[in-house]
């Protein structure tokens, strides 16, 4: 897992997920720090699990119970289920950051939904945690679609 943030966005930002993941348990849930790992990472696919076992190691993956989904079941206790997605960002740089750290340390189905939420913040690198609303975001849905522009003028976004 590249743990580098990605920056220097410009105007015109061009972002591509690819359906490419890797779990792995972080220690702490802390808002505003970066999702780090303390076990192995483990690439994963839709449609399957892994058991991070009572060492904190993450086991090979296998068939889970979820098409759409990828089961974390966690044995270790004090760990986190996190999952990473890979992105290439606005200069084709690839990475596989952190879209989701749970702020529990309970076993869970993690089910990545095709939506992006889009905000401006200072000092906030991507895979940092954070939780609850963010000021002037917008949630851009890829369901039925595989591009989307937004436009940000007088504190609001638009559809052009």
């Amino acid at each position: 897992m590249l743990t580098e943030p990605i920056s220097n966005y410009s105007t015109l930002n061009k972002f591509q997920w690819s359906p490419i993941f890797q779990v792995f348990g972080a220690r702490d849930f802390q808002p505003f720090t970066f999702a780090n790992s303390v076990t192995n990472l483990a690439n994963i696919a839709l449609g399957q699990e892994v058991f991070l076992n009572d060492a904190g190691i993450i086991e090979r993956p296998t068939t889970g119970d979820s098409s759409t989904g990828i089961r974390f079941i966690n044995n270790f206790g004090s760990s986190h289920p996190a999952l990473s997605q890979q992105l290439t960002d606005p200069t084709g740089t690839q990475a596989i950051l952190p879209i989701y750290v749970s702020p529990t340390s309970s076993s869970d189905l993690l089910t990545p939904i095709p939506e992006v939420l889009v905000w401006f913040e200072q000092n906030l690198e991507t895979g940092t945690m954070f939780s609850g609303p963010r000021q002037l975001s917008v949630t851009v849905d890829f369901t039925n679609v595989s591009t989307a522009t937004r436009l940000f003028s007088n504190e609001e976004w638009t559809t052009p």
